[in-house]
């Protein structure tokens, strides 16, 4: 639990921590608490089990299909998502930033690397920090699951993508499959 506070604590002070354009990135936002809780928990021998999720494990042949599942899934409904809403929340802004960059350049190294480090950045993060500290609350796993989920769904809600009740939902279904 030690970890999950110094995480909240640090993303609360976010404004002060991240300087110019790293504001607007959301990957940053979550990343650096991330790395400076961990920094924080390292020498606490005891604190230091929570970090028992950053291990290789072996994947089920079930999981494997549900992973390859739930991401092509969750690419079309993001694709269609973008071409029928009119709000694109933070993602119209950030694109702002790179309009000057050519776009072999965007395509090829800058979605492909925002992407993972987003993707690294969430899932340390909600499916690390928070599912491990639900965790050890003991209660139900599919609560757990479901709670990081509501945590996570909350994040893109206002000035995300996805965004507004239907991005929600959407983003709810896509943390209940990756806290699985």
């Amino acid at each position: 639990m030690y970890h999950l506070g110094f995480l909240l604590l640090f993303t609360s002070l976010n404004k002060y921590l991240l300087i110019g354009g790293l504001k607007n990135l959301p990957a940053v936002s979550l990343l650096i608490p991330f790395l400076l809780s961990t920094l924080l928990i390292l020498p606490d021998q005891e604190a230091r089990k929570t970090l028992n999720w950053l291990k290789f494990g072996k994947i089920d042949k079930i999981s494997k299909w549900l992973i390859g599942i739930t991401s092509l899934f969750s690419v079309v409904v993001l694709l269609l998502w973008a071409f029928w809403s009119d709000n694109l929340g933070m993602g119209a802004q950030m694109v702002q930033g790179f309009i000057h960059y050519p776009g072999w350049l965007i395509i090829g190294l800058g979605i492909p690397l925002f992407a993972l480090t987003n993707a690294l950045a969430e899932e340390f993060y909600f499916r690390g920090v928070f599912q491990t500290a639900l965790n050890s609350v003991r209660l139900p796993k599919m609560w757990v699951i479901f709670l990081q989920a509501i945590i996570f769904a909350a994040a893109p809600f206002t000035s995300g993508f996805p965004n507004g009740a239907i991005g929600y939902l959407m983003v709810l279904i896509y943390g209940t499959m990756l806290g699985y």
